[in-house]
Formats: structure tokens, sequence, C-alpha cells
């Protein structure tokens, strides 16, 4: 959900927004749509449904469309539509790509594919050892664009510290707050610098854009 609110935004939501959220049970609660999942996580405390919808709503007011209307602004900037010369709007398989910009749109998704990797969520190897764990790390500095934390890989291998004792113990609650803390801020950063610095032109020429999503 963070993510995918990031890949949306094009990188213009607060970097401490991530861990923001995951230590207030109250709003991480509201944004689970499931009321069985929010009762495990809630208990007594849990809202009812038009309760978290009034959560969400102030989210939504407060930190997801201001960042939106900044993703809007900063595309429109430097907007190409992928638009036939004679036709007007055709050829909509060129506009799967989010926000019309293939390079946003990758960096998305394989920020997507790296954080469903540490969940185990993936087709990717199990990270159950030192050199998986290396793989790993090194897909995040390759979602990232090497926008990361140089030592970040010696960090995930060394085998006593808190990344790798997350990654193989399979301890999901706590890699979670790790990647809230240091690995969905500099995607989120990746995705605000692509949006800025993109200049790309529609193709001349009809391709397959098959490409991926992040849902």
């Amino acid at each position: 959900m963070a993510h995918a609110a990031a890949a949306v935004s094009a990188g213009q939501l607060p970097d401490e927004w991530f861990v923001s959220i995951l230590n207030d049970r109250w709003r991480l609660g509201a944004c689970l749509r499931s009321q069985q999942v929010r009762d495990a996580l809630l208990g007594d405390a849990a809202q009812t449904e038009s309760q978290a919808q009034a959560v969400r709503e102030d989210i939504i007011q407060n930190t997801l469309s201001p960042a939106y209307q900044s993703a809007l602004r900063v595309l429109e900037r430097q907007a190409n539509d992928f638009l036939d010369d004679r036709e007007g709007i055709n050829h909509v398989d060129r506009q799967k790509f989010l926000a019309l910009r293939p390079r946003l749109h990758q960096y998305a998704v394989t920020q997507h594919k790296a954080l469903l990797w540490s969940l185990g969520h993936s087709d990717f190897d199990p990270i159950k050892g030192r050199d998986v764990a290396a793989e790993w790390a090194d897909y995040v500095g390759y979602a990232c664009g090497g926008r990361g934390d140089r030592i970040f890989s010696q960090r995930v291998t060394t085998p006593l510290g808190e990344w790798f004792g997350a990654l193989i113990d399979d301890t999901e609650e706590y890699l979670i707050t790790l990647l809230a803390d240091d690995v969905l801020p500099v995607m989120n950063r990746t995705l605000r610098a692509v949006a800025l610095e993109a200049e790309e032109l529609p193709a001349q020429t009809r391709v397959n854009s098959a490409g991926g999503n992040i849902s």
C-alpha cells in the first residue's frame, strides 16, 4: 500500500511518512480493508468500517492528495502523451505506463518486485543465506538507482545484524519496520528524482508495452 502510493505520486510523499504511518497502528489499521485483519491488529481498539473510512479520508486529505497534486505539477512540465499524429489519442497500448512514463513505471515495478522478494512473495530464490541476501541487497540498489546506503549490502549480509536476522528468520513484522525505515524512503526519493529528470519522448513506431505492474 505504502509503495503503491509512492509510485502513483511519483515519489512526492514525504520521506518520513512511511515510518510515521507504520508506527501509528490506528492509522495503519484504518488502511486495512478487511475488518478481520483490522481486528487482529488492533484488538478491542479496532475501528468500525465507518471510523476507518474517516481516518482514511484524513490520510487522503492531509498526505496523499497534496502529494498527487505535486506529482501532477512535476509531470505536466515535461508531459509527452503517446498520441497518433493523424487520429488523436490512439494505440492505447502505449499508455499502460505509470503517468505515461516508461522509465518511471519500470522503476516502480522493479521496486515492487524487490519488496515482494524480501517478504517471500515472489519467484526469486528464497532469502535463506548470505549469497541470496547479497543478491537481494544489490537488487534493491538497482531498484533505487544507486541512491541508497553504499554499505547496505554489507549491513544486510552481516550474520548477527538486524537485517540478516529479519530476512532469514522470517520475522516479517520487524522486516517491515526495517523496510519502512531504510528502503521505502530511498525508493520514494528515487521515483521523485526520475520524475524530475525524465525526458521521455513518444515512440516513433508501435512497440510491445508489456512491462508488468505494481498491483
